[in-house]
């Protein structure tokens, strides 16, 4: 038996847990959990087009992953004019000192996303960020693993929020003090407290990174054949929390499959969560358009298919030669 009421603090309370891991915050600054990252950008965009709703732009920074394009299609489904730009790295040289000219007046806020949440590329926006910072525009930057890694949690600028996915079940908001949102639905939620929040939050000690870092780039110059490395050995933007591997003419998910097979792990049932060992392949997903996102922005179906993610901590000296036996496997399997 139960009395089923909502309890409206818990999730005050549960927020406030978080903050006292962040000592370096003002008193100011908004620090708020959410369920996951979707739902904290979804209460985010929404507060801030309640709090400004003179202003009927928003704008998104490309490439555009699935929880930004949500975002645009409800704004869009409420005749906003949808503006998309170009990251840093994409702009041509030609182009790249001219303005963005963005329209404070208009424009409600910019996502942009920090790093890319298969294979973990960073993205430059510090032209972006340079030209606006001093307009009255939000910043929303959605950090799906970057900020476990280098300077962690900073104060945020007044326009700044930060949306930090800590697992696929929680997200932690942080924002500068001009961001008032109160969210609709998050304080209606059965909130727990976390386990182990200041684990939640670690940020990795460089000389582990690097270390961590040398691991993954020494794996990924000696994969057997078959297989190769995503990024060009000349590619450092990206964090090194993962490798990132291709299979020529295998489709991933019977790859990690027989990997976990020969190494004694077990997958999760459903993809997406805190494995080992993941992949892009529409197999693994159950969902024939996961991957649409990832095609419209320029990769090929066989990497799509072949993309998986390896993390470091299986990485040792025979990881190689594992990989190369679930391959023959496979391969003597389709004959």
């Amino acid at each position: 038996m139960r009395i089923d009421l909502p309890l409206k603090e818990t999730w005050s309370a549960v927020s406030e847990q978080y903050r006292a891991v962040l000592p370096s915050l003002s008193a100011t600054t908004q620090v708020q959990v959410y369920a996951g990252y979707q739902h904290a950008l979804q209460e985010a965009t929404s507060g801030i087009a309640r709090l400004f709703s003179h202003k009927r732009s928003i704008a998104t920074v490309e490439p555009t992953e699935p929880a930004v394009a949500m975002v645009e299609t409800a704004f869009a489904a409420d005749a906003y004019h949808i503006r998309h730009l170009p990251v840093d790295t994409a702009r041509v040289e030609a182009a790249a000192t001219e303005p963005l000219l963005l329209d404070a007046s208009d424009l409600a806020f910019v996502v942009l996303t920090v790093d890319d949440p298969v294979t973990g590329r960073l993205y430059d926006h510090s032209r972006l960020l340079s030209e606006i910072k001093d307009q009255r525009i939000f910043r929303i930057h959605l950090s799906h693993a970057a900020h476990g890694f280098g300077l962690g949690v900073c104060q945020p600028a007044p326009f700044e929020v930060r949306i930090l996915s800590l697992s696929p079940e929680r997200a932690l908001l942080v924002a500068g003090e001009r961001f008032k949102v109160l969210p609709t639905l998050a304080p209606r939620l059965p909130w727990h407290a976390p386990v182990a929040v200041s684990d939640r939050l670690a940020v990795l000690p460089d000389d582990r990174y690097q270390a961590q870092r040398k691991t993954i780039v020494d794996f990924e110059s000696a994969l057997p054949q078959g297989f190769r490395p995503y990024f060009a050995s000349s590619d450092q933007q990206r964090l090194f929390d993962r490798a990132v591997i291709v299979a020529d003419h295998l489709d991933g998910f019977a790859v990690i499959d027989e990997l976990a097979r020969v190494m004694a792990l077990k997958l999760h049932e459903f993809p997406g969560g805190d494995d080992k060992l993941e992949t892009t392949s529409p197999c693994r997903w159950n969902e024939p358009r996961i991957t649409d996102w990832l095609l419209k922005r320029g990769e090929s179906e066989e990497v799509v298919r072949g993309l998986f993610v390896v993390d470091p901590s299986l990485i040792s000296p025979g990881l190689s030669a594992t990989l190369n036996l679930a391959a023959q496997n496979l391969r003597s399997l389709q004959g």
